[in-house]
């Protein structure tokens, strides 16, 4: 009879076992269920995320080249290479003349010296007198580098002890412009040709930036009368910045 018990009793441990481990495993495949359904859940809502992002930088793309078509097309010109750039002429040298500048101020952050090579300009005036260039009867310019309203040339050059034996001239605001008379070809750091092209060393203009520690984005707009005193893009050739009139 005691043995029938201890059996009896035997059988319900093991019972009460096998149940509790199918309960635990049950539990356990519900917890792993669970788990992987918040990791899919959460998969989605991250794809959903990114997706919704990409739609906005492509749209923000699209609208970023509709600016750039824009912008190209009214202000850029294409690059065209001067043929008069190319050639060499001979010319009677004329006497250099002494210009007095007026006082002009320095910051004082400026320390360093700009030295560059005398400019050339005793070319003989040019055969055009390119009269629709002309301001009271004279041609004047003033150019700007990295589209900044403290970097307008010839001003910012000679804050940088940069001198010109050519005119430059106060333009009764708050700055200097350059005086020129119409060339054959390229002469000196700036100009004009006698087919109306303006140009400006980027020598000099990267000179000037290199002595007031600054670095070139390589843009480079003029002012004139011919543009009604509102800058113009100019294009990098042969080592100096134009701007076509003709």
């Amino acid at each position: 009879m005691k043995k029938i018990i201890y059996l009896l009793i035997f059988a319900a441990i093991f019972i009460s076992c096998d149940r509790l481990n199918q309960s635990k495993n049950k539990s356990s495949e519900t917890t792993e269920f669970q788990k992987a359904k918040i990791e899919k859940e959460s998969s989605n809502v991250k794809i959903a995320r990114l997706e919704e992002r990409l739609k906005c930088l492509t749209d923000e793309n699209e609208r970023l080249q509709r600016e750039l078509a824009k912008c190209l097309g009214e202000e850029v010109k294409p690059v065209v290479k001067k043929k008069t750039a190319a050639k060499k002429t001979t010319y009677t040298p004329a006497p250099k003349k002494e210009v007095k500048k007026d006082p002009v101020k320095k910051s004082a952050s400026t320390t360093k010296t700009v030295k560059t090579d005398p400019v050339k300009r005793d070319a003989t005036a040019g055969k055009a007198n390119l009269e629709y260039l002309r301001q009271g009867g004279e041609i004047i310019f003033c150019v700007r580098a990295n589209e900044r309203e403290d970097l307008y040339f010839p001003h910012y050059a000679m804050m940088q002890n940069v001198s010109f034996n050519q005119p430059v001239i106060d333009n009764q605001v708050d700055g200097y412009n350059w005086k020129v008379e119409p060339t054959e070809f390229y002469e000196g750091d700036y100009g004009v040709t006698v087919d109306g092209t303006f140009y400006v060393s980027d020598e000099l203009i990267q000179k000037s930036l290199q002595a007031g520690s600054l670095q070139f984005n390589n843009v480079v707009e003029i002012k004139a009368p011919y543009t009604k005193w509102e800058l113009r893009k100019m294009y990098l050739a042969d080592g100096f910045w134009l701007f076509d009139t003709q």
